[in-house]
């Protein structure tokens, strides 16, 4: 059950996160991080910051370069992200399963999800 969960709010945010780049593909936010990963084997760069390595220490963005380099659009950082936000529920419970029966450990991952 925790995986259809896991599986329902990736697909549901980045199904958001579609609508949301359809209707506004100018964010300023999206487009220099869609830079940076697209350069991250190169230069590590985009047009506002020059280097991001400047302004953050972002060493994570590698992982989300081989996705972009695979998958050119910047939807595969929107991807990224919603499967980022709900692999967060497992570990939590995971944590709480430790201490706690199965009720309230899914209680404590659906918490996490919402």
């Amino acid at each position: 059950m925790l995986w259809c969960a896991v599986t329902v709010y990736a697909v549901a945010f980045f199904a958001l996160g579609y609508v949301r780049y359809a209707g506004h593909r100018n964010f300023v936010d999206l487009g220099i991080f869609a830079q940076t990963t697209a350069s991250a084997f190169g230069c590590f760069c985009n047009s506002i910051e020059g280097s991001h390595w400047a302004f953050h220490f972002s060493p994570i963005l590698y992982a989300v370069g081989a996705v972009v380099a695979v998958w050119h659009s910047a939807l595969a950082l929107v991807a990224v992200q919603a499967l980022a936000g709900a692999l967060t529920a497992p570990p939590i419970y995971g944590i709480v399963r430790r201490y706690a029966d199965r009720k309230t450990a899914l209680l404590a991952a659906c918490v996490v999800l919402l």
